[in-house]
């Protein structure tokens, strides 16, 4: 496994809960090593109806993956759905102020904070976001701009919001089985 790194993914569905855990190589990319899926119904439409049995489900799952793999890994990259999820996409810009009008880091994290919502709802938390893409000076760039020449640094980002009970809920069926989250991601 040297040259690698442990990936793992949990998708928390409404009727299945569905672990995958693979290696990704650099020359070689993510290659799957282990997969299980359990039915549930401890959880609906993405929230949690009864905590101990979304707890069992998750690890029957995640353990039937690790034992098939022969890896081990507690942190995930967790799938969720859910009625109570908005996707939404946001645009935000910044004029760089350095005298010679390189982009620093601290300009791109300023104006990736500015794109993401600041006023939510009551209950509502932003679960996971994401730069789509930069502009600089109204060209759109591939990657980070940090380090490159111009005035007008922009940025859309995508942004799911989700309940706080809703994620909280999976935090604790998770967390129950010693597991942490990388990143949400929508389904």
């Amino acid at each position: 496994m040297a040259g690698s790194r442990i990936v793992l993914g949990i998708d928390i569905g409404s009727t299945r809960i569905t672990t995958v855990g693979g290696e990704q190589h650099a020359s070689r990319g993510l290659i799957l090593r282990g997969l299980r899926s359990v039915p549930t119904q401890a959880i609906t439409r993405g929230a949690v109806r009864d905590l101990n049995q979304a707890a069992q489900d998750i690890d029957d799952s995640y353990s039937g993956a690790m034992y098939s793999s022969g890896l081990s890994h507690n942190e995930a990259f967790v799938g969720i759905t859910g009625r109570d999820l908005l996707s939404l996409n946001r645009k935000a810009a910044v004029h760089i102020n350095n005298p010679d009008g390189i982009v620093s880091r601290e300009d791109v994290e300023v104006v990736i904070d500015k794109s993401l919502p600041k006023q939510l709802l009551p209950g509502q938390q932003i679960v996971h976001s994401m730069v789509r893409e930069f502009t600089l000076d109204g060209i759109r760039i591939s990657r980070s701009p940090a380090g490159m020449i111009g005035r007008q640094l922009g940025v859309e980002t995508h942004v799911v919001l989700g309940s706080e009970s809703q994620i909280a809920n999976i935090n604790r069926a998770l967390e129950r089985v010693e597991l942490k989250v990388r990143s949400y991601v929508l389904n």
